[in-house]
């Protein structure tokens, strides 16, 4: 994306959500950058109604993401305003593609899924297509590499499909209890609330495809398990089987893991080796691409910076990291 060119600076800009809808508020000072072709270009793309009260932008729509990706949008002018950068419409134009979901041009996949709003969900890198074709149709299938390449969304998607298509009886997804550089016991509550607050992240995006009320229903009817990954020593796999964050398991762990699966059974295996969080030079996800490559029944996806889907600085972090 073109960026503008750069003219000054003043203050800080704020983003709020609320219940139903999102507030942003702006720099009065900086209100009357805002263009109001490039606003209706925003409020048309994202479906959203943005009332403005002095430096408050009110933003709703039928769908709460959508706000949320308005707000951010909303956020990124703002800095641009306070920047004293000369923002053109090609700039704003854009901005709200890089919001806007995107499918990957002749994927077999479009629309693969359907989520709570009735929007259809479809694969938009390369990589998300081919793991997406990988997932239906080998036994195991590898998906690592780059964070923020849509390895998780694509696989939870995969498992809600199956389950829902009648496929499999429920997704177990399976994590090993480690949080950056910590135990899980500095999180509040008893083990049960221990593990809900480590699973945050993965119920954040089954919310996004089934809803609050979807997601506590397969929760309650267990379509949908949460498990650490110590509990599965002794116990067989069965049904659709998600092993997340696998960097932070050991070799004999995923071994271990790896021998539980049923007849009939999949499962997904899911990992960045640059995500690990303790020195683990022989890591679970290590030891299944590097002995693992040439079973016929497993398939292996990596994905790269080229697939990141969350904010574009993220790719910016990763290559000053490297």
């Amino acid at each position: 994306m073109n960026k503008p060119t750069k003219r000054t600076k003043t203050k800080e800009v704020v983003k709020e959500v609320k219940q139903s809808y999102v507030t942003f508020v702006g720099d009065t000072d900086l209100m009357h950058c805002l263009d109001t072709s490039d606003l209706l270009k925003i409020k048309k793309s994202f479906d959203v109604s943005i009332d403005i009260k002095q430096d408050k932008l009110f933003i709703s729509s039928a769908n709460i993401f959508n706000s949320k990706k308005t707000a951010n949008i909303l956020e990124i002018l703002f800095d641009w305003f306070d920047s004293d950068l000369e923002v053109t419409s090609e700039d704003v134009d854009n901005l709200v593609l890089e919001y806007l979901p995107k499918p990957f041009p002749g994927t077999k996949y479009k629309g693969i899924f359907t989520n709570y709003l009735g929007e259809e969900i479809s694969p938009r890198t390369e990589n998300q297509d081919l793991f997406i074709k990988t997932i239906r149709n080998k036994k195991i299938s590898v998906g690592y590499g780059s964070s923020g390449g849509g390895k998780t969304f694509c696989a939870l998607l995969m498992g809600l499909k199956f389950v829902l298509d009648g496929r499999f009886d429920s997704m177990v997804i399976c994590r090993p209890l480690v949080t950056v550089g910590k135990d899980i016991g500095f999180l509040p509550g008893d083990l049960s609330e221990k593990i809900g607050h480590y699973f945050g992240a993965i119920t954040d995006l089954l919310e996004e495809l089934l809803g609050e009320k979807g997601l506590e229903q397969m929760m309650n009817e267990k379509k949908i398990v949460f498990m650490p990954t110590s509990f599965l020593r002794g116990a067989t796999l069965r049904n659709y089987v998600v092993i997340d964050e696998s960097q932070n398991l050991t070799s004999m762990e995923m071994r271990t893991i790896c021998s539980r699966l049923d007849r009939g059974s999949k499962m997904v295996i899911l990992g960045d080796s640059k995500q690990s969080d303790f020195n683990n030079p022989n890591s679970g996800l290590d030891m299944v691409v590097n002995k693992l490559r040439d079973i016929d029944r497993i398939g292996f996806v990596k994905f790269s910076e080229a697939d990141i889907q969350r904010d574009p600085i993220i790719g910016e972090i990763l290559r000053a990291f490297e």
